[in-house]
């Protein structure tokens, strides 16, 4: 495992939370949310915050990635992972 992922990994709720705070703060990178996205098909709300739905599966996203790349990047699913998302 990579030197310092535990660590890492305990402050991903955090770092999703602020990034996701800073892109709601203006209103031409919070438009974006206002459109679905392809794996989302909930609820959307017109006017979204940090408790839309549509928030919280992009965050839901986020988290899942951040940890996934605190992984162990020695097994192949590390690299399956990196090879489909990116």
């Amino acid at each position: 495992m990579v030197s310092g992922a535990k660590y890492i990994k305990a402050l991903i709720p955090a770092v999703v939370n602020i990034v996701y705070r800073k892109l709601l703060q203006y209103d031409i990178t919070a438009r974006a949310f206002q459109a679905r996205s392809t794996s989302y098909d909930g609820p959307l709300d017109e006017y979204p915050d940090e408790n839309s739905p549509q928030v919280k599966h992009r965050k839901m996203f986020l988290r899942g990635y951040l940890n996934k790349l605190c992984s162990d990047p020695s097994k192949m699913e590390f690299w399956e992972y990196l090879d489909k998302v990116g």
